[in-house]
């Protein structure tokens, strides 16, 4: 594949995961104009009560989209990441603010931007090693114990696998 075409389908798969936390955190039915500062959280993991299906669902919910710019950048993207988790995840926040059903917390933020963050330094990591084994693996096979000794591969003919009895070798 192409870097062009690589680069599509990164910032299409940045732009479905986006959607995915749009649909997943705005507040889609309950408006009220007034607002609801009384539901908000704002000590994180101490205004209400927190459920472990809450703390991993904030967590795995924000996953893709740190994957995905960390695919797309060349470098190490964890200030990026950070920075549109954050940005996403406190509008998501700030929308529920305006929900009678929605309790907006302090608390959603910070995992929502720890779930992108780990993701993305998880692809970073993956990544250096991918890169890491592949580099090491062509030196070794081009070095023989470290002497700079040159390895020269010859592929030998087999006949057909019915006739494994007289294979040739040249």
């Amino acid at each position: 594949m192409t870097r062009m075409g690589r680069n599509s389908l990164y910032l299409a798969a940045i732009a479905c995961s986006i959607g995915l936390i749009l649909v997943a955190i705005l507040p889609w039915r309950g408006f009220d104009p007034s607002g609801h500062w009384h539901r908000i959280g704002w000590v994180p993991f101490l205004s209400r009560p927190i459920r472990a299906v809450d703390v991993l669902g904030n967590l795995v919910l924000f996953m893709p989209l740190g994957a995905s710019i960390a695919l797309h950048a060349r470098r190490v993207a964890l200030v990026r990441t950070s920075a549109v988790a954050l940005t996403f995840s406190f509008i998501g926040e700030w929308s529920q603010i305006y929900s009678r059903y929605r309790y907006p917390s302090g608390a959603d933020v910070i995992l929502n931007v720890v779930g992108a963050g780990a993701a993305a330094y998880g692809v970073d990591q993956f990544r250096r090693r991918w890169t890491r084994a592949g580099t090491e693996s062509a030196a070794a096979a081009s070095e023989v114990g470290g002497r700079g000794v040159g390895v020269t591969y010859k592929v030998a003919a087999t006949a057909p696998f019915h006739d494994r009895g007289r294979a040739g070798v040249d």
